[in-house]
């Protein structure tokens, strides 16, 4: 039988950066919706730790977009110059946006030692990609600078909910799931409740979600971090604001983990943000 060779995405090229705001490197993988340059700016969809998930991401797009679900969009997958398990160790710098000491003990009980600068990187992360990585998208692959969109999980999650939280958003359409709002006791919330009294216009369209099976009380590993709860008491809070130009909604999965939430909170999400009816 021939070997043929590595298999490639289709439609898709690889780019490296150095980032300005904190001098870090970052592959960056650009799929389009085909080969040809779209005769009109397209929405981008930012996909975090895109060593692991991108090619999901992609094809359950790419299909969606077949069968007329979801409008066409670029996706673009930041990730790293990295095999996925030293993602794994890297992303918590990118995706954090303080450093959490009870996150840092947790690690060193397992053997995990956490460095210098590894951890609370995500206010350059965000710099990173709304003022260097998103204006190259939106010049040389057709972007749209009026709609973008990130996806992120788990601490990813975190990162697209700090993002959503800022007085001026760098994205308009945000897929977040099962994210780890647990994060150095709750910080999120209190921002939360900052923007509501700061006030003003969030033109932002948002799906929440998490896996039923990550708070149970059986599971000892996962039910102190109060994934399901966190993420419905974060939508609820954002939902009752009244922001005018905001739209949310949020899914809980029945049956469904941390990990296997992944694919349907992908699905659902696009259909929410991006959904053609």
């Amino acid at each position: 039988m021939e070997d043929l060779g590595p298999f490639t995405v289709p439609y898709t090229r690889t780019h490296h950066f150095t980032a300005e705001s904190n001098g870090r490197d970052y592959r960056v993988f650009v799929c389009t919706p085909s080969a040809k340059a779209p005769d009109r700016p397209l929405p981008v969809l930012y996909a975090l730790d895109a060593n692991g998930g991108f090619g999901t991401v992609v094809e359950t797009a790419r299909m969606m977009m077949l069968g007329n679900e979801i409008e066409p969009l670029i996706i673009v997958g930041v990730g790293y110059n990295a095999g996925l398990r030293e993602m794994m160790a890297l992303r918590n710098y990118e995706l954090t946006s303080s450093v959490d000491p009870a996150f840092i003990e947790r690690a060193a009980a397992q053997g995990q030692a956490l460095g210098d600068n590894s951890l609370g990187g995500a206010p350059g992360f965000l710099r990173f990609i709304g003022e260097q990585l998103a204006p190259f998208i939106e010049s040389e692959c057709g972007g749209s600078p009026d709609d973008r969109g990130i996806w992120g999980y788990s601490l990813g999650g975190l990162f697209a909910t700090f993002a959503l939280l800022q007085p001026s958003p760098v994205f308009q359409r945000y897929i977040i799931g099962s994210p780890s709002l647990w994060w150095h006791n709750r910080e999120m919330f209190p921002l939360e409740e900052a923007r509501a009294i700061a006030g003003g216009r969030l033109d932002a369209n948002v799906f929440i979600s998490a896996g039923e099976l990550e708070e149970l009380p059986g599971l000892a590993e996962m039910a102190p971090f109060r994934m399901v709860s966190n993420a419905v008491e974060m939508a609820g809070r954002l939902g009752s604001r009244g922001y005018e130009g905001f739209r949310i909604k949020s899914h809980i999965f029945p049956g469904e983990s941390h990990q296997s939430a992944i694919g349907p909170t992908i699905a659902r999400g696009l259909r929410v943000v991006y959904g053609t009816h």
